[in-house]
């Protein structure tokens, strides 16, 4: 069973959140609203009468980033007193934190690397504590952004999850498969928590991800006979072009002249040594008194 655990309620009508996850082809999916969460039970129901599964849960929107809590009871004060932010629009990344300490559910931090429009978490995603699961793909094909978040999650040992990501057009093109029968609230917990499911991504109805494809090199030309090359014929090779080599004399590199006595680069005896060189060492003239 294919269960999508970012469902936004948003603007839908209860009625018509239902259809749209029947026909994704998903078997239940966790209904999600920001900050609040006493619109949920309606939708939960209807989704419910629809025969399909349906959990609960609450998004807090980060000054950089999203948090996803589904708690273990849906019913718990602590979950349905209301999650408003101190400033009234976003969530500061250390109160965030601190407002979830003990809390009794699992922990989703959106799409830490999906920049389509929104301020995410960035790098962010590994310093942040008390997070069980990670969602790394929202069915786009977004390779890069995808495996940026694998990584993280192979990093920390955070749970990989695939969701809608809250938009209704990526409803059935990523979700979540459980190993064990989810019923409520505690289950779906338990499996989040302990890595008991996997990811799944499909391809978008009626038109397939596009994926590069490598272009194979063009064949070789064949000539035709009697056709000159593409640079003409070339000229006629002289003797001396690369062919054989004029006949070398003498004096290029062959025999020697005989070195004479006086070179300075021989060998042979040296001349006698003046008296008046400078570089004898003869005995010194006597010093005249003063």
């Amino acid at each position: 069973m294919l269960i999508d655990l970012h469902t936004a309620v948003n603007a839908h009508s209860p009625a018509d959140l239902a259809v749209a996850v029947a026909q994704a082809g998903l078997g239940g999916a966790v209904l999600v609203d920001t900050h609040q969460a006493h619109r949920l039970p309606a939708y939960k129901a209807a989704l419910e009468a629809a025969g399909l599964l349906a959990f609960v849960g609450v998004k807090l929107q980060l000054e950089r980033g999203d948090l996803l809590l589904i708690p273990s009871d849906a019913s718990a004060s602590a979950f349905t007193r209301g999650w408003a932010p101190p400033n009234g629009y976003t969530w500061p990344i250390a109160e965030a934190l601190k407002a979830i300490e003990g809390f009794d559910g699992a922990v989703i931090a959106s799409h830490p690397y999906y920049r389509d429009g929104v301020d995410p978490l960035g790098d962010r995603i590994y310093a942040i504590k008390h997070i069980h699961a990670v969602e790394c793909t929202y069915g786009e094909g977004v390779t890069r952004w995808d495996a940026l978040a694998r990584e993280a999650c192979q990093l920390r040992g955070y749970t990989e999850i695939a969701s809608s990501g809250g938009e209704a057009r990526r409803l059935g093109l990523a979700a979540m498969v459980f190993a064990d029968q989810v019923e409520g609230q505690a289950d779906l917990v338990k499996a989040l928590t302990t890595q008991a499911c996997w990811p799944v991504e499909f391809e978008a109805r009626g038109a397939a991800r596009a994926r590069p494809e490598l272009e194979a090199p063009p064949p070789p030309r064949v000539r035709d006979e009697g056709e000159d090359d593409d640079r003409g014929e070339r000229r006629p090779r002289r003797d001396d072009d690369r062919g054989e080599r004029r006949p070398r004399r003498d004096d290029d590199r062959g025999e020697r002249r005989p070195r004479r006595d006086d070179d300075r680069g021989g060998r042979g005896e040296r001349r006698p040594r003046r008296d008046d060189d400078r570089s004898a060492q003869g005995p010194r003239r006597p010093r005249r008194d003063a």
